[in-house]
């Protein structure tokens, strides 16, 4: 969509793509705001796709924005802080929202009327907790070991090398 979004910014300016993007994208999260916890793919599909739309038309809209407004000799730099405030607001916004989301299976997220998460057990996947811990690829420094034990076991801790008594 974004190529579409690039040329209707050639041709009528930045405004109306902008506009144009923003009530296309507010329609889609006002769609997801009504979806249930329960709805299955086909109920989010125009959802997702109105919400796509929007940010297709939207983002070459702000860039030539951003780009129109500097001497052409700083386009680039321009271009830059674009591309770095929009990756930094993206991980910005992962961060609040996985801080709303809170722990899994927290009871106040219910109490808000939001959905609630499964708990992860003692033998559930390691790797499924890299959301907190990081990517247990490249921040391993021991073997993976839940903390705790029983069905609520829900925090994964990296330990080092495991001691001459543990090893056997």
């Amino acid at each position: 969509m974004a190529p579409v979004g690039g040329r209707v910014t050639s041709r009528f300016g930045p405004r109306l793509p902008a506009a144009a993007g923003l009530l296309v994208a507010a329609c889609g999260l006002a769609l997801l705001a009504r979806a249930g916890t329960h709805a299955d793919y086909a109920d989010l599909l125009p959802t997702l796709l109105l919400w796509g739309i929007g940010c297709g038309l939207l983002a070459p809209a702000v860039v030539a924005a951003a780009i129109a407004t500097v001497p052409a000799e700083r386009s680039g730099l321009a271009s830059a802080v674009d591309n770095t405030a929009r990756q930094t607001g993206g991980a910005i916004g992962i961060v609040v929202a996985g801080a709303v989301a809170g722990e899994p299976g927290d009871q106040t997220r219910a109490r808000l009327g939001l959905p609630l998460r499964g708990r992860r057990g003692a033998g559930a996947d390691p790797a499924a907790g890299h959301a907190r811990t990081g990517p247990p690829a490249l921040m391993r420094s021991g073997p993976l070991r839940e903390q705790g034990s029983g069905p609520d076991a829900t925090s994964v801790r990296f330990h080092g090398p495991p001691s001459r008594s543990e090893a056997g």
